[in-house]
C-alpha cells in the first residue's frame, strides 16, 4: 500500500515559497530513496485570474494528489503555493503546513526584479499590477491562512528554516517507518522538531525571527 505524506508550502506573491520547496526536495533526495514530487499551486491558475480562491480547482487538486502514484510504498509531496493554505480539505491532507513569510515591500522588490524592470512605465505597470491586484489578494485571502499554519519561517532566514522543515519531514518518514530505517537519516540532527507536540496544538504556530 502506497503512504503519502503531503507538505503544504505556501506564502505571499514572490515571497520565495517555490524556491524553498525546491530546496527542500533536493535536500530530501539526498536523504531518502522514496519519491518525492512537487504540486505548484501556482502553475494550475485559472486563466484569466480572479485574484482570489475562484482561481484554483481545490477539488481535483486534492483528487491529484490522493492518486499519486510511486514504485515504492512511500512518496513525499510538496504542494507549494499561495494558496496552499486556503483549503481547509487539502490541509486536512497534510502532516506539515508551512508559510514562508516576507513583508510587503520585498515582494515588490522581488516582483520588480523578475519582472525585469527597466523603463519608467514598467516600473508604473508593475507597482499598479501590485496595488490592484496582488496586495488585496494577498490581505483578503492569502495572508488569513498563515494561522493554519504549524511553523511560519521568514524568507530572509531560509536556510534555518529549510533545514527544520527537513528535520521535521524525516521524523514524518521515520514514523511511518516504525522509528528510522537504515536508509534515513538526519541532515540536522541538532535541531529537533517535534511534530507531536505541533498535533496537540493546532491553534498555535511557531513563528523564527
Amino acid at each position: 500500500m502506497l503512504h503519502r505524506i503531503v507538505i503544504n508550502i505556501a506564502g505571499g506573491h514572490y515571497a520565495g515559497a517555490l524556491q524553498t520547496t525546491k530546496e527542500i526536495e533536493s535536500k530530501l533526495l539526498g536523504i531518502f530513496k522514496h519519491d518525492v514530487r512537487v504540486i505548484d499551486l501556482d502553475e494550475r491558475a485559472i486563466a484569466p485570474r480572479q485574484y482570489s480562491d475562484k482561481d484554483y480547482d481545490f477539488e481535483s487538486i486534492i483528487h491529484e494528489i490522493k492518486n499519486v502514484s510511486s514504485k515504492g510504498d512511500l512518496v513525499i509531496i510538496l504542494v507549494c503555493g499561495c494558496y496552499s493554505l486556503f483549503d481547509s480539505k487539502l490541509c486536512d491532507l497534510s502532516s506539515l503546513k508551512v508559510f514562508v513569510d516576507s513583508d510587503g515591500d520585498k515582494r515588490l522588490i522581488n516582483l520588480i526584479q523578475q519582472k525585469h524592470v527597466i523603463t519608467g512605465d514598467d516600473l508604473e505597470s508593475c507597482i499598479s499590477y501590485y496595488m490592484d491586484h496582488l496586495r488585496p489578494e494577498m490581505i483578503n485571502y492569502i495572508d488569513p491562512s498563515k494561522t493554519k499554519a504549524d511553523i511560519i519561517i521568514p524568507s530572509a532566514n531560509d536556510a534555518l528554516g529549510t533545514a527544520i522543515i527537513v528535520d521535521g519531514i524525516v521524523k514524518v518518514v521515520e514514523q511511518y517507518q516504525g522509528g528510522g530505517s537504515n536508509d534515513t537519516k538526519k541532515l540536522f540532527p541538532q535541531l529537533d522538531f517535534n511534530l507531536e507536540r505541533m498535533e496537540l496544538q493546532k491553534e498555535r504556530y511557531y513563528e523564527l525571527s
